[in-house]
């Protein structure tokens, strides 16, 4: 029988982790299941619950961060200790709706091998458990990627949703592409995935992406948190091209890679960060050269035009 292994990663979830454990453990299927979990050093009650809730189930494992390492390392060792066929992938603060959520997925993959992952629509909520999914700026619905433009465009493939063949490699390649990040590790996460393979998006909304707004959230942050985000999947990006420069659409990575160096920058001019604008045209330069610090300022008017027409064809999608 083969093993699907839930990887959890929670930081500060008290209020919400017992709902994303008991979503899994519910979860039915002809497959064995595996839940590990890594804890970043929550200051709450989170590590406790994790505790009470391992004595009573002998398929959880936990990791205990002794430090804060970050988001992107304390999933890259999650990783590392699932030992199953397939790897789902679910934050604490995050849940699913069916107990056949993982089902579909694992028969859908079992039955199409020249898709890599599977993921799924989703309910957006508040804090409070009110349906937020026609007021939240999601991307539209996209039925699969099998290649980096297709991403770049749509990028609605969420987090909790994703389940992917534990082969290939996939862990360290996913733990080159990340290092270094310090909150968004979950683009360059399925870029990973769709230079292994394609991706299939299931329509059917098994899961609940909780839009936490509270004084530690992304997105209370406003600007800041954005350019945290998009220093990160620019950095991260960078990575993903020197380890995978012969890979057929590596075009494609680089023109999402300049297209979002441009639009940091309109962030950095638009928050007033000064500073960071002044950083990050240093990297630039640095990792890229003055000629592409050149053209990304001489670019910015059609970066502009180019946001614009998105998100006015996406807000169409959305209605």
């Amino acid at each position: 029988m083969k093993k699907i292994s839930v990887a959890i990663v929670t930081y500060n979830h008290e209020k919400y982790i017992k709902q994303a454990l008991d979503s899994v453990l519910k979860q039915k299927g002809d497959f064995k299941l595996e839940i590990i979990v890594g804890d970043d050093c929550s200051k709450d009650k989170t590590r406790e619950i994790l505790k009470k809730y391992k004595e009573k189930h002998k398929n959880i494992k936990l990791i205990l961060n002794k430090k804060n390492v970050g988001v992107a390392q304390n999933l890259v060792n999650v990783f590392n200790k699932a030992t199953g066929d397939y790897i789902a992938v679910l934050e604490g603060d995050d849940y699913w709706e069916s107990t056949r959520k993982l089902d579909k997925q694992f028969k859908f993959l079992e039955t199409h091998p020249d898709y890599f992952s599977c993921g799924h629509d989703v309910y957006v909520r508040n804090q409070y458990g009110e349906l937020l999914t026609k007021d939240i700026p999601l991307y539209m619905y996209h039925e699969e990627y099998e290649r980096p433009k297709e991403l770049a465009k749509y990028n609605y493939y969420p987090t909790l949703s994703i389940m992917y063949r534990n082969e290939n490699d996939i862990v360290n390649k996913i733990a080159d592409a990340t290092i270094g990040a310090k909150l968004c590790t979950d683009y360059a996460i399925k870029t990973c995935f769709v230079i292994e393979g394609k991706a299939k998006i299931l329509k059917d909304k098994l899961g609940t992406y909780r839009y936490v707004v509270n004084e530690n959230s992304y997105s209370s942050r406003g600007l800041a948190g954005v350019l945290v985000g998009y220093n990160d999947i620019i950095f991260e990006l960078g990575n993903i091209i020197d380890k995978n420069p012969n890979y057929k659409y590596i075009k494609e990575i680089k023109k999402d890679l300049f297209y979002r160096i441009r639009i940091m920058i309109l962030i950095c001019i638009k928050s007033g960060n000064f500073k960071k604008l002044k950083e990050f045209l240093k990297y630039i330069r640095k990792r890229y050269g003055i000629g592409k610090v050149i053209s990304a300022i001489i670019l910015l008017p059609a970066a502009v035009c180019k946001y614009v027409i998105l998100i006015m064809s996406l807000r169409k999608g959305w209605k």
